[in-house]
């Protein structure tokens, strides 16, 4: 299975600490797709989906850190999926469940979800699903509107890898110390944006309200 791996390239010291680092060891069949940060994220996505040459494609952000064995968590993850007969239209890194609970990924459970955070999101292009860069012109909640679209054709889950926000004892960045080892399989999210501009940034509320006005309930999000 090759996979196509697509993110927005928006600041070049975070992609080295993070993303760029963790692909120098990636394991496994991948080409790179990337766009700049001039248009809206959803458009971006678009945009990386439709040139990806392969059917599975992770968009992920700049600011985010992986094991080497990360496309074979998530190739496990599918074949798991498909084994128990499940369809499969989206996978994510942490989202909400229906009960409005937070579910990180964890290495040895597979989690469903109504959506997935913007964070990490892996789609399959062969569903003919576009993010909706009409509605969610902003950096807000285009990622859970395609999960929305995406449980239309099949569920929304999280895949094999211990999933967390940055936690110091696991700072991809640090020298690995042996009081505080890296788990064997990981996916972090280093949070460089909300580091940086804090919780309460863009239009959040106003897209959150359009989200469940599009959909007619209230939408579980992270």
């Amino acid at each position: 299975m090759r996979f196509t791996i697509g993110y927005i390239s928006h600041n070049e010291d975070v992609f080295n600490e993070c993303l760029g680092k963790s692909l120098k060891d990636l394991r496994g069949e991948y080409d790179i797709v990337t766009t700049t940060d001039e248009k809206y994220p959803a458009h971006n996505y678009n945009t990386i989906r439709d040139k990806s040459p392969n059917e599975w494609v992770i968009l992920t952000h700049q600011d985010i850190s992986f094991s080497p064995d990360l496309l074979e968590n998530i190739e496990n993850t599918i074949k798991f999926l498909r084994d128990n007969q499940k369809g499969i239209g989206a996978l994510g890194l942490v989202g909400r469940n229906k009960n409005n609970k937070v579910r990180w990924s964890k290495q040895n459970s597979v989690y469903e979800l109504e959506t997935c955070d913007c964070c990490f999101i892996v789609i399959n292009k062969t569903h003919n699903i576009r993010f909706d860069e009409i509605t969610f012109d902003e950096f807000h909640l285009y990622v859970e509107d395609y999960c929305m679209q995406a449980s239309l054709v099949g569920g929304v889950y999280s895949i094999f890898t211990n999933g967390d926000e940055d936690k110091k004892e696991y700072h991809y960045l640090q020298e690995r110390s042996p009081y505080f080892p890296l788990p064997k399989t990981y996916t972090l999210h280093h949070s460089k944006t909300k580091n940086l501009r804090g919780t309460k940034w863009g239009k959040y509320r106003e897209y959150k309200e359009m989200l469940n006005k599009k959909w007619g309930r209230e939408i579980k999000t992270t």
